[in-house]
Formats: structure tokens, sequence, C-alpha cells
């Protein structure tokens, strides 16, 4: 067996094996991403708790650059919304909607507060407090 300096040697062994079974046998083809998301699993904790990415990359047999591309790709997938950035999808429509009421504009929040009857003045005031 082979030792392992870095996490738990019967895992890593048993992620090195899994690799070597499932290695491609073109270079171009690239492992099982279910493969490279277990590896990804078992590596990210161990990074985060102080190993280094090579010891941990020679453990399981690949480079420290296909282990760290690996943790990355998985943590995107974990949190779509944060590789995103701070922006949020929106919907684009054809026509706005009028205000079915006369008293005045109706603000609505993001956060789903309403403000109805609100005059011009006060909503630029509004507005302007926000941004």
């Amino acid at each position: 067996m082979r030792s392992c300096p870095q996490g738990d040697p019967t895992e890593a062994d048993r992620l090195r094996s899994l690799l070597d079974a499932h290695r491609p046998r073109v270079r171009s083809a690239g492992y099982p991403d279910w493969a490279k998301a277990e590896v990804a699993e078992w590596a990210r904790p161990l990074h985060a708790a102080g190993r280094g990415w090579g010891g941990l990359a020679s453990a399981v047999g690949v480079s420290r650059n296909t282990l760290q591309a690996w943790c990355a790709e998985s943590a995107k997938s974990e949190h779509p919304t944060e590789s995103r950035g701070p922006w949020l999808p929106v919907q684009v429509v054809d026509a706005i909607e009028e205000p079915t009421n006369s008293r005045g504009v109706i603000l609505t929040m993001p956060s789903g507060v309403c403000i109805e009857n609100v005059d011009a003045e006060l909503l630029l005031r509004i507005l302007r407090e926000l941004a």
C-alpha cells in the first residue's frame, strides 16, 4: 500500500485506483465528471485544512494543476450563483403595465415590500437613498 502523507491513505489509494481504472485512452477525452467530482470532494476539505495541492495530487496520481482545476470546477457547480457575480437574471417584457389605480405609483421592492400612492418627489428620494 502506498503511503499518503496528506490525508487518509486508504481513501487516497481508493481514489488513485478509481482514476487508474477510468484513465482515458485518449488524453483529450479526460476522466469522467463523476470521478473528478469524487476526487475534488476528497481534496477540497483537506486543502482547506492546510494540506498542500502537490501532496494531495501525488496521493491520487494526478498533477497539481489538474487537481486544482477539478476542485475549482466542483466548487462552481456547488455554488453556481457565486460564479456569476452579484447579478441576478431578469426577464424582459414587451410592454410596461401601467398602474390601475389613479392614486399614484406603486413601488414594489425586491424584498416584497410594497408602497402605494408614491408621488414623484418621494419616489426620487427613495431611489436616491437606495443607490
